[in-house]
């Protein structure tokens, strides 16, 4: 992975967990979740605009609500220096964040 591709996954990582979006909506079982997710990620990648590529995206039920998550690419460089211990900063509020725990949970 270069130094370009590995500040881009840090930048997405932390811009989905500083921007949740949640729904609730409808609240999905698992089976049409991932029914959802499947057929969505069978036309990725999927460019957005410029600079944005819808990646991927995953659903998980828990709780009586549903998640949707999409991982976006973005095609330029940050103009931002990331701190060095940004990594385990981010790895570590993803891990101890409940929400996000319980998304490793289903994995």
């Amino acid at each position: 992975m270069t130094k370009t591709n590995f500040l881009k996954l840090h930048l997405l990582l932390f811009l989905t967990l500083m921007l949740p979006a949640p729904s609730q909506a409808y609240v999905y079982n698992q089976q049409e979740c991932t029914y959802i997710a499947n057929n969505l990620n069978a036309t990725l990648p999927m460019n957005v605009d410029k600079q944005t590529i819808l990646a991927s995206s995953v659903c998980f039920v828990s709780g009586g609500s549903t998640t949707f998550t999409y991982t976006y690419e973005l095609t330029f460089d940050p103009d931002v220096k990331m701190p060095k211990d940004f990594k385990q900063k981010i790895i570590n509020r993803f891990c101890s964040n409940p929400d996000t725990r319980e998304f490793l949970n289903h994995l």
